[in-house]
């Protein structure tokens, strides 16, 4: 199967089998509150299930590879109106490793998540699936109810097909609070030499700046060049390019304490009625189709920079040093495979026709030095990221690059 440049060999590998059985093992599940099958299980930890699959992917580009799907039921009889977009798209935008996935034809919200690897750095992502099926567990439990009186639909509730309904939750579901939000006086696992690390790994392709708390990263997206340096090739008008990761410490989760929040920005404008509408089809089909990159995280329209963003947050206690690469290189890898969504699957233009030429040749060399267009773009900190200025078109559904500077 060819995606792309990417070829994908069908099958089912023996690492992917291990990690099955890992996370049955780890997780302690019960025989009796569980179907195991050859290649997935389903278990309840209380009356919600969560289903554990292997995706039939034994290789990618030659290399042997690993690929685990998690998905929680949540929702059913989902009402398609414009508060359960809303909401949805608020559930979201606290991800942490899983998404709230709105299927409006089935009527249903679940909770998903998938791990891409390659079989032989399958063992330092361990603790970083177990703690996403942990968390996406618990949270599918914990907000079932209340979501469902919020929206007037139902909790999806179901039952084992032998043992039956489950009236007293697994301990699992309580991990947020008794295991995630605790309080640890370890050493953070998080600390300035992974950013430092990873700006050195990229800084002779793309744009990337660090700090002590964070790093920040500007990849192609309608183009190579970042606003920063069109400002000091004095450029006009400035227009946003590349796609934006923004990666922090200095945030906390909520409910689970101290980690990693990793922001994916896309460079576009919309229509207002498609604020909410592209962020819920960027889930969809992320949760329903084989994709090169892990889905951990989900997408969400933040008003704030007004842009589609991806957000993921890795709680302190899973985090392995060491991964912060393999984190960057699949957000690289989803803001690629969005921009050719986008054009291919819904139409979209590539931007307006007054942006000169050579913005997009990405060929073009720049004059600044790598270390001076660093110093004018040096920023990690996670918040708002410009204030949009009007695109002067109403109606329709083209998609702009957005407009940068302030």
């Amino acid at each position: 199967m060819q995606i792309g440049n990417i070829h994908v060999s069908p099958g089912y590998p023996e690492a992917s089998r291990q990690l099955l059985n890992y996370l049955f093992s780890v997780m302690k599940i019960d025989d009796a509150w569980s179907v195991r099958e050859e290649d997935r299980f389903t278990w309840w930890g209380a009356h919600l299930a969560q289903r554990v699959s292997i995706d039939p992917v034994s290789a990618v580009n030659g290399i042997p590879a690993v690929s685990i799907r998690i998905e929680s039921d949540f929702l059913r009889n989902v009402p398609d109106t414009e508060q359960t977009a809303k909401l949805i798209d608020g559930l979201n935008h606290f991800a942490s490793l899983s998404a709230f996935v709105w299927d409006k034809q089935r009527g249903e919200v679940k909770l998903t998540c998938a791990l891409r690897c390659d079989a032989d750095n399958v063992e330092s992502l361990k603790p970083l699936l177990a703690g996403a099926m942990a968390i996406q567990a618990a949270d599918a439990f914990a907000g079932a109810d209340w979501t469902a009186s919020q929206l007037q639909c139902e909790a999806a509730y179901s039952s084992h097909p032998v043992s039956g309904f489950r009236y007293f939750a697994d301990d699992m579901l309580s991990v947020r609070e008794t295991v995630f939000a605790a309080k640890s006086d370890q050493p953070s696992p998080i600390t300035q030499n992974e950013f430092a690390r990873v700006a050195a790994w990229l800084k002779d392709r793309v744009l990337a700046t660090h700090d002590e708390d964070g790093l920040t990263v500007e990849f192609p997206f309608w183009g190579w060049m970042p606003v920063c340096i069109q400002k000091f090739l004095g450029r006009k008008p400035l227009v946003r390019l590349t796609s934006l990761v923004q990666v922090t410490r200095r945030e906390s989760h909520p409910i689970l304490g101290k980690g990693l929040l990793l922001l994916l920005r896309l460079p576009v404008i919309l229509e207002a009625d498609l604020n909410l509408h592209l962020p819920r089809l960027l889930n969809v089909a992320e949760a329903t189709r084989w994709m090169p990159f892990s889905q951990l995280g989900g997408w969400c329209w933040d008003p704030a920079v007004e842009a589609p963003t991806f957000v993921a947050f890795v709680p302190e206690l899973i985090y392995r040093p060491g991964t912060l690469e393999w984190h960057i290189q699949h957000l690289e890898l989803r803001s690629a495979w969005a921009r050719q969504f986008l054009i291919d699957e819904l139409g979209f233009a590539t931007g307006p026709p007054e942006i000169p030429p050579s913005a997009f040749d990405e060929q073009t060399s720049s004059p600044a030095s790598p270390a001076r267009a660093r110093r004018c773009c040096r920023s990690s900190r996670a918040g708002p990221l410009h204030r949009r200025k009007s695109s002067g078109k109403k109606g329709g559904k083209t998609l702009l690059p957005d407009p940068g500077g302030p």
